[in-house]
């Protein structure tokens, strides 16, 4: 391995240390300037935002950070939250950079599996079988080739008959791309906001990519490998390692104590 990097890593990589994200013309820079105005929240909403983002920010520390977390908080925000307002998708937001460290701390320690489970591979699939009342859900690390394998069948007979007998309905999609359609269909965001997260996005799959290639295996091997490397190769990949921080969360957690603040 060759090579230099000069350029910051991380999150400081792709935002430029956030400062495009509060433009002089501009309150706030995660928020799209031309929302209309809001009727103020009732007291019931804005006691569960808060509530709920206390409890997101006790509750966020890397160790405690993975998909079945992420899952959770994100159902009770959106089955309890009374109004998709500002605060709520400030609180959506939240979630997204809390997925987006998870990925990228998954993506430096070579958890390939993990990371394709939060930026691609679908949450929930179901398989509607002809002449099948119920839609069988699919094994999300099978193929469907083992899934449905028969004794004595060839993989290219399973392979027929899932073409001709079946129909994929995508249930889940990764929680990723779940939340990141989410934030653009609400046209809540600004753009300089949604384009930093699909930055990060494809750093993640980047560096994925990139160790996979190299042939990594786990987080050991990268380590031993790195204790060994010459101070330029070290550099380079060290480069490409994802690194993000809470920076983005803390800045929207303070956003929602002002809004939240002014108006309880």
């Amino acid at each position: 391995m060759k090579g230099h990097c000069s350029s910051p890593t991380g999150l400081q990589a792709q935002t430029g240390l956030l400062s495009y994200l509060y433009p002089p013309k501009s309150t706030f820079g995660f928020l799209a300037s031309q929302k209309p105005a809001e009727t103020l929240p009732s007291s019931e909403h804005t006691a569960f935002i808060q509530q709920f983002n206390a409890a997101l920010e006790s509750a966020s520390p890397i160790a405690a950070l993975n998909e079945p977390f992420l899952e959770e908080r994100l159902a009770n925000l959106e089955r309890c939250a009374p109004i998709q307002d500002g605060l709520y998708w400030l609180s959506v937001a939240r979630l997204m950079e809390l997925a987006l460290l998870c990925a990228g701390n998954y993506a430096d320690a070579c958890e390939f599996q993990l990371v394709g489970d939060l930026l691609l591979n679908p949450r929930v699939v179901y398989i509607h079988v002809r002449g099948e009342d119920y839609p069988i859900v699919k094994h999300r690390h099978e193929p469907l080739t083992e899934q449905f394998g028969r004794h004595g069948c060839s993989t290219s007979d399973v392979i027929d008959w899932l073409k001709n007998e079946t129909i994929l309905e995508l249930k889940k999609e990764a929680l990723l791309p779940y939340l990141y359609k989410q934030m653009e269909d609400s046209r809540s965001f600004s753009e300089d906001y949604l384009e930093s997260i699909r930055k990060r996005k494809i750093r993640i799959a980047s560096l994925i990519g990139f160790l996979a290639n190299a042939s990594f295996e786990d987080a050991a091997s990268l380590h031993l490998w790195m204790r060994s490397a010459s101070s330029d190769d070290r550099k380079m990949l060290e480069c490409r390692l994802c690194r993000f921080d809470r920076s983005v969360f803390l800045k929207l957690g303070l956003k929602i104590q002002q809004m939240t603040g002014f108006r309880s």
